[in-house]
């Protein structure tokens, strides 16, 4: 058993050394910036570092050099990003943040970095204050959602799971009970913050473009002119077709919301977690107002 985990644990160290070679051959080639690299280069340091037991002196500060550069990095691109350029018009804080990150990681990790980042930020600025402001012009989509039922509940879960933890891990070590004591408070951060950002995130008309959010998981722009039309979600005979109704639509409801369903003449993409996704010919979406949203899209229905 312990051969085999050698093995596996050798071939891995192998397939990255090989990916952080073709990033510095692409990197030579301009391709890709050279700071690309440092992140491959410290897992690749540090799996040799534990592959091979016992390291010198040299290597372990080779390795701490290697996290200082990388970490240090990161640090001072984010601050110039944030603090010395202002957010361009028209950019969302995750793009904004995106971008000095590509420098490091890939564009995918890059943005669900960021869209990590700004979701906790969104949760931590509504606990600050951010609940006392007023919910931004558009057609909001938070009031209805089962997120807004779990809200007031959050309290008492957290001291209920407090104790229970506290009880049923009494015997474990302290700092497993941190760990998932800081678990606990980070789902708790994530929910709240994904609540927020459905909350500063409604769905808008400007001009003649429809803007469409799912918080900060999902976002598109559809022409007005492309709508057909606009109606409810139909009933379905079973949950296949159901499920199969809503795999081909782009999704922007908010869960326990109700629902309507655009029609569009071409199909539309949605920018989600990964980017752009396949692009679709219909689309579901939530609104707490629903006879609003949709008195002001069918004048646009051909």
């Amino acid at each position: 058993m312990l051969g085999t985990m050698r093995l596996a644990g050798s071939i891995l160290l192998a397939l990255l050394a090989l990916r952080t070679l073709m990033l510095a051959v692409r990197a030579a080639q301009g391709r890709l910036p050279w700071t690309r690299l440092l992140v491959p280069a410290a897992l690749l340091v540090e799996g040799l570092g534990l592959r091979f037991g016992a390291v010198p002196g040299a290597w372990k500060a080779l390795k701490a050099g290697t996290a200082l550069v990388l970490e240090l990095g990161l640090l001072a691109l984010m601050a110039h990003r944030f603090w010395r350029l202002p957010l361009e018009p028209g950019v969302l804080p995750e793009d904004h943040l995106a971008k000095p990150l590509e420098a490091f990681l890939s564009p995918r990790l890059a943005r669900i970095l960021a869209l990590e980042v700004v979701l906790l930020g969104s949760a931590l600025r509504f606990l600050a204050g951010g609940w006392r402001r007023p919910d931004p012009p558009g057609f909001s989509y938070h009031r209805s959602s089962a997120f807004a039922a779990i809200l007031p509940a959050l309290p008492l879960l957290v001291v209920g799971d407090l104790v229970l933890v506290e009880v049923l891990l009494r015997s474990v070590a302290p700092w497993i009970r941190l760990l998932v004591h800081a678990l606990d408070a980070y789902g708790v951060l994530w929910v709240l913050g994904l609540w927020a950002s459905f909350r500063a995130r409604p769905h808008r008309i400007e001009g003649d473009v429809l803007h469409l959010h799912k918080g900060l998981l999902s976002r598109a722009e559809i022409p007005l002119s492309a709508i057909q039309r606009v109606g409810p979600v139909p009933r379905f005979d079973d949950d296949w077709a159901r499920l199969r109704f809503h795999r081909g639509a782009l999704a922007f409801q908010a869960p326990g919301a109700p629902d309507l369903v655009l029609d569009l003449d071409r199909p539309a993409a949605a920018v989600g977690l990964l980017g752009p996704g396949r692009p679709k010919a219909r689309v579901v979406l939530s609104a707490d107002d629903l006879p609003a949203l949709r008195s002001a899209l069918e004048g646009a229905a051909v």
